[in-house]
Protein backbone atom coordinates (compact mmCIF):
# COMPACT_ATOMS: atom_id res chain seq x y z
CA UNK A 1 0.00 0.00 0.00
CA UNK A 2 1.44 3.42 -1.02
CA UNK A 3 0.76 6.77 0.86
CA UNK A 4 0.68 10.07 -1.13
CA UNK A 5 3.42 12.82 0.63
CA UNK A 6 2.65 16.09 -0.58
CA UNK A 7 5.26 19.14 -1.17
CA UNK A 8 3.03 21.81 -0.52
CA UNK A 9 4.66 24.18 1.67
CA UNK A 10 3.79 23.72 5.95
CA UNK A 11 3.93 26.65 6.86
CA UNK A 12 3.96 27.11 10.60
CA UNK A 13 6.21 29.77 13.14
CA UNK A 14 8.21 27.09 15.38
CA UNK A 15 9.41 29.84 17.17
CA UNK A 16 5.60 30.46 18.08
CA UNK A 17 4.15 27.26 18.00
CA UNK A 18 7.22 24.89 19.66
CA UNK A 19 8.78 22.06 17.05
CA UNK A 20 6.26 20.15 14.74
CA UNK A 21 4.63 17.28 15.78
CA UNK A 22 4.09 14.17 13.63
CA UNK A 23 0.49 14.37 14.19
CA UNK A 24 0.95 17.96 12.94
CA UNK A 25 2.53 16.75 9.54
CA UNK A 26 0.46 13.64 8.91
CA UNK A 27 -2.63 16.07 9.24
CA UNK A 28 -1.06 18.39 6.77
CA UNK A 29 -0.01 15.49 4.12
CA UNK A 30 -3.22 13.83 4.27
CA UNK A 31 -5.48 17.37 4.15
CA UNK A 32 -7.57 17.57 1.02
CA UNK A 33 -6.12 18.77 -2.01
CA UNK A 34 -8.09 22.30 -2.90
CA UNK A 35 -8.27 22.45 -6.58
CA UNK A 36 -7.38 26.44 -8.05
CA UNK A 37 -9.74 27.38 -10.88
CA UNK A 38 -12.77 25.02 -9.01
CA UNK A 39 -14.09 24.51 -12.82
CA UNK A 40 -12.93 23.45 -16.15
CA UNK A 41 -12.65 19.16 -16.25
CA UNK A 42 -10.82 16.89 -14.02
CA UNK A 43 -7.88 16.68 -16.30
CA UNK A 44 -7.21 20.60 -16.58
CA UNK A 45 -7.93 21.37 -12.71
CA UNK A 46 -5.85 18.58 -11.98
CA UNK A 47 -3.18 20.39 -13.32
CA UNK A 48 -3.49 23.54 -11.48
CA UNK A 49 -3.40 22.20 -8.38
CA UNK A 50 -1.53 24.60 -5.86
CA UNK A 51 0.89 21.57 -4.60
CA UNK A 52 2.69 18.46 -6.34
CA UNK A 53 1.57 14.96 -5.24
CA UNK A 54 4.51 11.81 -5.37
CA UNK A 55 3.58 8.46 -4.38
CA UNK A 56 6.19 6.42 -2.00
CA UNK A 57 6.06 3.10 -0.72
CA UNK A 58 5.52 2.83 3.22
CA UNK A 59 8.81 2.28 4.18
CA UNK A 60 10.31 5.57 2.71
CA UNK A 61 7.23 7.91 3.52
CA UNK A 62 7.01 6.46 7.37
CA UNK A 63 10.48 7.41 7.71
CA UNK A 64 10.05 10.66 6.03
CA UNK A 65 7.05 11.62 8.20
CA UNK A 66 9.14 10.51 11.56
CA UNK A 67 12.08 12.48 10.73
CA UNK A 68 10.47 15.46 9.66
CA UNK A 69 7.90 15.54 12.82
CA UNK A 70 10.87 14.88 14.82
CA UNK A 71 12.77 17.37 13.68
CA UNK A 72 15.43 19.13 16.19
CA UNK A 73 14.45 22.62 15.90
CA UNK A 74 17.96 24.96 16.61
CA UNK A 75 17.31 28.12 16.92
CA UNK A 76 18.92 30.95 15.48
CA UNK A 77 22.20 32.28 16.66
CA UNK A 78 22.87 35.12 18.71
CA UNK A 79 25.72 35.69 16.58
CA UNK A 80 27.66 33.79 14.05
CA UNK A 81 30.48 34.04 11.34
CA UNK A 82 27.91 33.90 8.55
CA UNK A 83 23.92 33.52 7.78
CA UNK A 84 22.32 32.84 4.37
CA UNK A 85 18.81 32.88 3.07
CA UNK A 86 17.42 30.65 0.40
CA UNK A 87 14.00 30.31 -0.95
CA UNK A 88 12.06 27.69 -3.48
CA UNK A 89 10.81 29.57 -6.06
CA UNK A 90 8.64 26.31 -7.28
CA UNK A 91 6.66 25.44 -3.53
CA UNK A 92 7.57 28.44 -1.65
CA UNK A 93 9.58 26.78 0.61
CA UNK A 94 12.30 28.67 2.63
CA UNK A 95 15.40 28.94 5.12
CA UNK A 96 18.05 30.99 6.82
CA UNK A 97 20.78 29.20 8.63
CA UNK A 98 23.89 30.72 11.05
CA UNK A 99 26.89 29.29 11.02
CA UNK A 100 29.98 29.52 12.93
CA UNK A 101 33.45 28.04 11.51
CA UNK A 102 36.40 27.03 13.53
CA UNK A 103 39.49 25.85 11.87
CA UNK A 104 37.69 24.47 8.60
CA UNK A 105 35.28 23.02 11.74
CA UNK A 106 31.36 23.72 11.85
CA UNK A 107 31.32 24.29 15.61
CA UNK A 108 27.65 25.96 15.65
CA UNK A 109 24.58 25.83 13.40
CA UNK A 110 21.41 27.90 13.64
CA UNK A 111 18.19 28.02 11.31
CA UNK A 112 14.44 29.35 10.87
CA UNK A 113 12.96 27.22 8.30
CA UNK A 114 9.26 27.68 6.88
CA UNK A 115 9.03 24.57 4.66
CA UNK A 116 6.91 21.51 3.08
CA UNK A 117 8.14 17.96 4.57
CA UNK A 118 10.40 17.77 2.02
CA UNK A 119 12.26 20.57 2.97
CA UNK A 120 11.99 19.64 6.90
CA UNK A 121 12.89 16.32 6.03
CA UNK A 122 16.41 17.06 4.39
CA UNK A 123 17.06 20.36 7.52
CA UNK A 124 16.28 17.59 10.32
CA UNK A 125 19.15 15.34 9.13
CA UNK A 126 21.34 18.74 8.61
CA UNK A 127 20.15 19.61 11.93
CA UNK A 128 20.98 16.69 13.58
CA UNK A 129 24.38 16.07 11.99
CA UNK A 130 25.97 19.15 10.76
CA UNK A 131 27.87 20.42 14.47
CA UNK A 132 31.42 18.85 14.18
CA UNK A 133 31.48 18.12 10.66
CA UNK A 134 34.08 20.13 8.65
CA UNK A 135 33.33 22.09 6.15
CA UNK A 136 35.15 20.11 2.80
CA UNK A 137 33.20 17.12 4.46
CA UNK A 138 29.54 18.96 4.17
CA UNK A 139 30.70 20.10 0.75
CA UNK A 140 31.01 16.41 0.21
CA UNK A 141 27.72 16.06 1.48
CA UNK A 142 25.81 18.83 -0.80
CA UNK A 143 27.80 17.37 -4.07
CA UNK A 144 26.40 13.55 -2.95
CA UNK A 145 22.70 15.19 -2.52
CA UNK A 146 22.63 17.19 -5.82
CA UNK A 147 23.82 13.94 -7.84
CA UNK A 148 21.77 11.49 -6.17
CA UNK A 149 18.50 13.44 -7.04
CA UNK A 150 19.94 14.73 -10.92
CA UNK A 151 22.39 12.21 -12.16
CA UNK A 152 21.65 8.86 -10.07
CA UNK A 153 24.69 9.26 -8.00
CA UNK A 154 24.87 6.99 -4.45
CA UNK A 155 23.34 8.73 -1.49
CA UNK A 156 25.42 9.82 1.63
CA UNK A 157 26.79 7.41 3.70
CA UNK A 158 27.58 7.20 7.56
CA UNK A 159 25.97 9.92 9.81
CA UNK A 160 23.90 11.59 6.93
CA UNK A 161 22.28 8.05 5.26
CA UNK A 162 19.16 9.06 6.80
CA UNK A 163 19.65 11.31 3.71
CA UNK A 164 18.81 7.94 1.29
CA UNK A 165 15.51 7.52 2.31
CA UNK A 166 14.91 11.18 0.14
CA UNK A 167 16.26 8.53 -3.15
CA UNK A 168 13.00 8.10 -4.30
CA UNK A 169 12.80 11.64 -5.05
CA UNK A 170 15.01 11.35 -7.66
CA UNK A 171 12.01 11.09 -10.64
CA UNK A 172 10.17 14.21 -8.60
CA UNK A 173 11.64 16.72 -10.08
CA UNK A 174 9.18 19.38 -8.27
CA UNK A 175 10.28 18.28 -4.90
CA UNK A 176 14.20 18.95 -5.74
CA UNK A 177 14.20 22.64 -4.70
CA UNK A 178 12.84 22.11 -1.72
CA UNK A 179 14.70 18.95 -0.41
CA UNK A 180 18.38 20.65 -1.56
CA UNK A 181 17.52 23.83 -0.12
CA UNK A 182 19.57 23.73 3.41
CA UNK A 183 22.52 22.12 1.68
CA UNK A 184 22.25 25.54 -0.39
CA UNK A 185 21.75 27.58 2.31
CA UNK A 186 24.53 26.28 3.99
CA UNK A 187 27.03 26.39 1.96
CA UNK A 188 26.30 29.39 0.90
CA UNK A 189 27.07 30.83 4.38
CA UNK A 190 30.42 29.03 4.29
CA UNK A 191 31.40 31.01 1.49
CA UNK A 192 30.41 34.35 2.66
CA UNK A 193 32.17 33.17 6.73
CA UNK A 194 35.53 32.29 4.05
CA UNK A 195 35.04 35.17 2.12
CA UNK A 196 34.71 37.76 5.56
CA UNK A 197 37.99 35.85 6.71
CA UNK A 198 40.18 35.90 3.50
CA UNK A 199 38.98 40.11 4.00
CA UNK A 200 40.21 39.90 7.84
CA UNK A 201 43.39 37.98 6.83
CA UNK A 202 44.46 40.81 4.51
CA UNK A 203 43.98 43.25 6.48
Amino acid sequence: MSQLLCARPFIRDQREFGPVGRDDLTAHLRAPILKIAGRGDKKQSDKKQNCWLMELSDPYSQKILDLAGNALQPPRLDWSDASARKVSRICGSLIEVDVILENGVIAAYGHEISACALGQTSAAVVAREIVDTSVEAFRQVREQMHAMLKTAGAPPKGKWSDLGYLEPLRDYIAGHMSTLLVFDAVVAAIEKAESEESVTAVR
